[in-house]
C-alpha cells in the first residue's frame, strides 16, 4: 500500500513538475478509493505538504518518509489531531501538526549504532540518587498496589521530600531539593491542597516553587494525553516551563489513553515514549499504577512495565493492623534496574492519618528471617514457611531456603525448641 501510495506521488510530480496543493489528484484518489481508508488520505495531503518546502522529490525519499509516517503515526495515534484538522479544512493547522510531530518522533534518519570510539566521547547526563535509594535521576519509577494502598500518599510523601531536600522516613533522604511537576488525574484540587498541608504540618513547608501541581478538576478540560503528541508537547512545555527535575503522572491511565487494550503492550509503549522523551532532559518520571486483577502478578500490563521501568515499588494494605487513624502496608522493591539495600527492599510503612494532623510516615525493616523463626515457631513445616516467604517477600525458592536455614540455627542458639509441625485431621 505504501509503495503504491509514493509512486502515486512521484507519477504526479514527474508529470506535473510539482507536488500536489491543498487536494489530492485524481490519480492518487483512484488509487486509494477502493482501500477504503479515509484517514490515510489525510496522512498523505498533509506528508505532501510537510515535504513541500523540502526542495526534490525523488521515489526513494519519498516512500522512505510515507512508510515512516503511517507506521509510526497509527502506533502513536498523533494522526488523529491532523485528521481533525484536515477534515476541518484547517490546511496550516494540519501541516503545523505533523511537523511538530515529526520534530518528536518520526525518525528523519535511520538508527546509528555507535563505535567503540564514539561511545567512548558520548556525552551521557552523569547518573546521581536524587532520593536514595530508589529514585534516581533520567529514570522510570512506579509505585504500584491494590485500592486503598497509600499509592498517592506515598508518591506525595516523596515529593514533598524531595522539594525539600529532606526526608520522609529513615534512609528515604533527597539529595538536593528538586523542582517536582505532580499531574492529578484522580484526587482533585481540594483533596491535594488538604494532603499537602498536613505533609507541611509533619515535615516543614516546601519552597514556594518546589512543587507545581495540576488536578484534573481545576480546568474546564480533560486532562493531556501522552498517547498524542499534542498531550506529550504539553507536559513537556510545563516542565520546561517550571525547570521540573520530576514529572509525577498519578495515574498512568488517567494520562495515557490509546486505543486498543487498556494497560497492553500498546499502552506501555506510549508511556515509554514519554519517558525516554523526558530521560533525555534528565528528568525522573514518577508513576502510581493501579494492581491487575491478579496481585500476585503485579500490576496491570506487568511483563512489559518491567521493561520500561527501572524501578517498580508494591504497596499491600495489612487489612488485620490497619486501623482508621493509622494505614500500616507491606512494602517492596520487584523491580530494579540498580543494587537496593536488603535493608530496604522490604519495608512495613505505617502512615499517621488522623483528620486534621500531620501526615507522616513511619518505617520498620522486614525481616525474613525473624518472620521465618515466628512461623516455626507456630509449628508450621520448613517447606511450609518457605513457601510463604515466597509468597510474602516475592523472593527465590533458593533464598527462602536459606532463610529458613538461618532461622533454624537462629533457634539453636537461642535454645528455642522447635514445635512439631501440627497435624491436619
Amino acid at each position: 500500500m505504501n509503495r503504491t501510495v509514493a509512486k502515486a506521488i512521484y507519477a504526479y510530480v514527474q508529470e506535473y513538475g510539482k507536488p500536489p496543493g491543498d487536494h489530492l489528484p485524481d490519480l492518487l484518489i483512484r488509487e486509494l478509493e477502493h482501500k477504503d481508508d479515509g484517514p490515510l488520505l489525510s496522512r498523505i495531503l498533509v506528508n505532501i505538504s510537510a515535504l513541500r518546502d523540502k526542495g526534490g522529490f525523488n521515489e526513494e525519499y519519498v516512500n522512505r518518509e510515507m512508510e515512516a509516517w503511517v507506521r509510526i503515526a497509527r502506533q502513536k495515534k498523533a494522526v488523529a489531531d491532523v485528521v481533525e484538522a484536515h477534515h476541518a479544512n484547517n490546511f496550516g493547522l494540519a501541516e503545523k501538526l505533523f511537523r511538530d510531530y515529526q520534530d518528536g518522533h518520526a525518525p528523519s534518519a535511520a538508527l546509528k549504532p555507535l563505535t567503540r570510539a564514539e561511545l567512548k566521547a558520548f556525552k551521557a547526563l552523569p547518573r546521581e540518587f536524587i532520593m536514595a535509594p530508589f529514585l534516581r535521576n533520567a529514570a522510570g519509577v512506579e509505585v504500584t498496589g491494590g485500592k486503598s494502598a497509600g499509592k498517592t500518599y506515598l508518591t506525595m510523601g516523596m515529593c514533598h521530600a524531595l522539594a525539600r531536600g529532606g526526608e520522609l522516613i529513615d534512609g528515604w533522604r533527597s539529595s538536593r531539593p528538586c523542582v517536582v511537576l505532580y499531574l492529578d488525574g484522580e484526587v482533585g484540587v481540594a483533596e491535594m491542597e488538604m494532603r499537602w498541608k498536613k505533609l507541611d504540618k509533619a515535615y516543614g513547608a516546601t519552597p514556594d516553587n518546589g512543587i507545581r501541581t495540576w488536578s484534573f478538576d481545576q480546568e474546564d478540560r480533560a486532562s493531556p494525553n501522552i498517547a498524542t503528541e499534542e498531550g506529550m508537547a504539553e507536559i513537556d512545555g510545563w516542565a520546561d516551563e517550571c525547570k521540573a527535575d520530576v514529572i509525577v503522572l498519578d495515574t498512568a491511565s488517567s494520562f495515557c489513553r490509546a486505543d486498543g487494550e487498556p494497560d497492553g503492550a500498546e499502552f506501555w509503549l506510549l508511556v515509554e515514549v514519554f519517558i525516554n522523551r523526558q530521560r533525555r532532559k534528565g528528568r525522573t518520571i514518577l508513576i502510581p499504577h493501579h494492581l491487575g486483577k491478579n496481585p500476585t502478578r503485579g500490576g496491570r500490563g506487568h511483563s512489559k512495565q518491567m521493561d520500561v521501568m527501572d524501578c517498580v515499588l508494591q504497596l499491600e494494605r495489612d487489612t488485620e493492623r490497619s486501623t482508621e487513624t493509622e494505614l500500616v502496608v507491606k512494602f517492596q522493591v520487584v523491580h530494579s534496574r540498580f543494587p537496593i539495600p536488603d535493608s530496604q527492599r522490604y519495608l512495613d510503612l505505617t502512615m499517621e492519618q488522623k483528620a486534621g494532623l500531620a501526615l507522616g510516615w513511619r518505617a520498620a525493616t522486614t525481616n525474613r528471617v525473624e518472620v521465618a523463626v515466628q512461623l516455626l515457631n507456630e509449628g508450621q513445616s520448613s517447606v511450609a514457611v518457605q513457601a510463604e516467604l515466597r509468597k510474602q517477600f516475592n523472593v527465590s525458592r533458593p533464598t527462602a531456603y536459606r532463610d529458613v536455614q538461618k532461622a533454624q540455627e537462629s533457634m539453636k542458639q537461642n535454645g528455642t525448641p522447635k514445635k512439631r509441625p501440627m497435624k491436619h485431621e
